[in-house]
């Protein structure tokens, strides 16, 4: 399921959405925790959710060089300045 955070995963923010497996009752969906994320790669999840996060600020203020950063950093763009060419 996709759910804020809350504590779950403790190598990201509380606000953040995650995608975990979650016990579901009456009131809703509830993570289950997480705790850390192995370090081989809590450096890319990290990293892909501050992608997300400016990507979602650049969006909400229509900031340019918000979203370029954003692509700047997206572990799987290689050059903000490239061009798919298929």
């Amino acid at each position: 399921m996709n759910v804020l955070n809350n504590g779950a995963n403790t190598d990201l923010p509380d606000h953040a959405v995650i995608e975990c497996n979650c016990v579901i009752d009456a009131d809703g969906a509830h993570p289950l925790q997480i705790g850390r994320t192995p370090l081989a790669i809590r450096g890319l999840l990290q990293n892909v959710k501050a992608y997300e996060q400016l990507t979602i600020e650049a969006a909400i203020n229509g900031d340019y060089d918000k979203a370029l950063l954003a692509l700047t950093i997206h572990p799987l763009v290689d050059s903000p300045l490239s061009r798919n060419r298929f």
